[in-house]
């Protein structure tokens, strides 16, 4: 039976649920996007990884809103659904960083990746023209770590490096790692995910696979 909580636990447990309301206000959430969006513009390096969700880098605009409207989303802590929409807009204007020059982006993700549906069909067809079209960008690295290969770091959740941190997002918070040893720690299970994913034609034709599921 777990020990009764002190009246400085309970105020600190109370001041922690008004902290993350706070950083779930609407507002934030739309301010959150556009400080990613900065954030891109400084980083010399972005590296991304997804377990079983497409990057939202090569979202498409359809893809980003099924995950945006979803009830876990940004609507269960009050954000409209015009709001939403200005997320969408946002998140497809952030991809811009894709083209710049002196970029070094790489995504991976698992092949589940590939295959969970966010929305109807109609949805997720457009998301493999948008993945193989990305792959053949200069500056961009798209991986893709096949069913048929072993996992080489547990599967959990995303993260992504920037040149000097590591955000963590769950569902309902994000995390910021930026010691020196967390950031080179997860610069190396980024390095191992890299070593196990297909890229180039071998991404395109895990990319093609699903696309061809999806019409079946």
């Amino acid at each position: 039976m777990p020990a009764p909580m002190t009246p400085q636990r309970a105020l600190l447990a109370r001041r922690l649920r008004e902290l993350r309301a706070a950083s779930f206000a609407s507002g934030s959430v739309l301010a959150d996007q556009a400080a990613t969006t900065t954030r891109d513009a400084e980083t010399s390096r972005i590296a991304e990884f997804q377990p079983s969700m497409i990057p939202s880098l090569v979202q498409t605009a359809a893809y980003a809103r099924e995950v945006l409207s979803l009830p876990c989303g940004p609507s269960s802590r009050g954000v409209s659904a015009d709001e939403i929409e200005k997320l969408v807009g946002e998140r497809v204007r952030r991809q811009d960083v894709l083209y710049e020059p002196g970029k070094t982006i790489q995504l991976v993700m698992g092949e589940a990746a590939l295959h969970v549906r966010f929305g109807p069909r109609e949805t997720m067809i457009g998301q493999p023209d948008r993945l193989a079209t990305v792959a053949g960008l200069a500056g961009v690295e798209l991986g893709v770590v096949p069913f048929s290969a072993p996992f080489p770091v547990y599967p959990l959740t995303d993260f992504i490096l920037y040149d000097s941190y590591v955000p963590i997002e769950s569902i309902m918070a994000q995390q910021r790692l930026d010691g020196a040893d967390e950031v080179a720690l997860y610069g190396q299970f980024f390095q191992q995910l890299r070593d196990a994913a297909a890229t180039g034609r071998e991404a395109v034709r895990l990319i093609q696979w699903a696309a061809a599921d999806l019409w079946s």
